[in-house]
């Protein structure tokens, strides 16, 4: 039947993952229509499996539920054939009928919360297979709250329906982040992307017809990044803090600033990660942000550390277990105001102090990305800036070489 109506109004439905092949992670099977030569999308069809269970517009054998999700599907297509045979014979037969009579008129009942929490979904989906960190996870939470947020300071509703986002509600909403909430350029794209990601799929889901940010795109500008210089790491390994926890906050900080690593992996640092290469101790560590493998030869400093707080190992292996990222900024404020060091300090800051300390030493910039895990060279090229110092060490080198070759006389 459904061959028979297919050839007769030159309809055909077929699915799609919108998911990477090689993706462990499940995606939602999505549903395309064509009529006449033209197609549309209709959305999400409510199944979702990894993509490469999808094969010609059925789930394969090799998936434990494929009968059942099949069935769905034909179900689907053959419900798509009713309803364009009727519209047919009513003299009404398109693609937007089609759509309408199927979601029952979704398109105009869909809100952004709606889009937002399968955003969110998805991206736990993600976390617990492992391929991404919970921090991105929250970060997404929070794009979406203070988007939420915006709808209720500026409409004073608590929702919205996709449709109503246009050009005027994305400038809006960039005065928004900027006026209100005091964001940066760099931090309010965070944002405004994620509401670009929610955009897009609401015209997946046929939510919304016209892209509102068809001709609007965002560059990030190039930042400064924070960095403290040989005398202020001195400064600080030499000031003496008499508060336990607050030194042990230091001197992780510290240890950061000699192996380059992050945050998360250095709380996440167990014995597992440590290694001996040529009778020297390593750290290989698969970084938690980008699953790039770093190798970092240990540093005396850093070895230092590590056998000062060997008795600090916890029950599940952690060598430095550290509280949460945002209580340790808050006391490494206090460190800074102990060191009398006039930066502000953040431990991020740390893994930039390595790059710019080791480039500054002769580190190559190769080395210097094979150590902090960067999946390209143009990542550590960021750090790359040459201090004053250097420029005026090297071109006092290169007049000493003048003088004793006397080149130009």
């Amino acid at each position: 039947m459904i061959l028979v109506m297919k050839s007769k109004l030159n309809l055909t439905v077929s699915y799609y993952s919108r998911g990477n092949k090689k993706s462990e992670v499940e995606s939602p099977v999505m549903l395309r229509v064509s009529l006449n030569g033209e197609r549309s999308s209709f959305g999400n069809t409510g199944i979702s499996v990894k993509p490469v269970y999808l094969e010609k517009n059925r789930v394969v054998p090799l998936h434990p539920k494929a009968e059942e999700l099949n069935r769905q599907l034909m179900e689907l297509e053959t419900r798509i054939h009713f309803l364009a045979e009727h519209l047919f014979n009513k003299g009404q037969l398109s693609l937007s009928n089609i759509k309408e009579e199927l979601n029952g008129k979704k398109q105009s009942q869909q809100y952004v919360s709606a889009v937002i929490e399968e955003l969110l979904n998805e991206k736990e989906q993600e976390f617990q297979a492992g391929k991404i960190v919970a921090g991105s996870v929250k970060r997404h939470h929070n794009f979406a709250r203070v988007f939420m947020s915006f709808i209720a300071y500026k409409y004073q509703r608590n929702d919205l329906r996709m449709q109503e986002i246009t050009k005027e509600t994305i400038r809006d909403y960039e005065t928004y982040l900027h006026c209100e909430l005091g964001y940066s350029h760099n931090t309010l794209i965070k944002y405004m992307r994620f509401l670009c990601k929610a955009t897009r799929r609401g015209m997946e889901l046929n939510t919304i017809d016209k892209d509102p940010f068809k001709g609007i795109s965002y560059q990030d500008k190039e930042t400064d990044r924070g960095f403290l210089d040989e005398k202020e790491v001195a400064l600080l390994i030499k000031t003496t803090i008499n508060d336990k926890h607050l030194s042990f906050i230091r001197d992780t900080f510290i240890f950061a600033c000699f192996t380059g690593l992050s945050y998360s992996d250095v709380s996440s640092l167990t014995k597992s990660n440590l290694s001996y290469y040529n009778d020297e101790q390593w750290i290989l560590i698969r970084r938690q942000k980008t699953k790039v493998l770093s190798k970092i030869p240990l540093l005396p400093q850093a070895l230092e550390i590590l056998e000062k707080y060997k008795k600090l190992e916890t029950n599940d292996g952690r060598l430095l277990p550290l509280p949460c990222n945002q209580v340790i900024n808050r006391q490494l404020k206090l460190i800074q105001s102990i060191c009398g060091i006039e930066k502000k300090l953040t431990f991020h800051m740390a893994r930039h102090t390595f790059a710019t300390l080791a480039l500054c030493k002769g580190v190559s910039v190769e080395t210097v990305g094979e150590v902090l895990g960067h999946k390209w060279l143009k990542t550590t090229q960021i750090y790359a800036k040459v201090l004053p110092s250097k420029v005026a060490s090297e071109m006092s080198q290169m007049a000493n070489r003048l003088q004793e070759e006397r080149s130009f006389l």
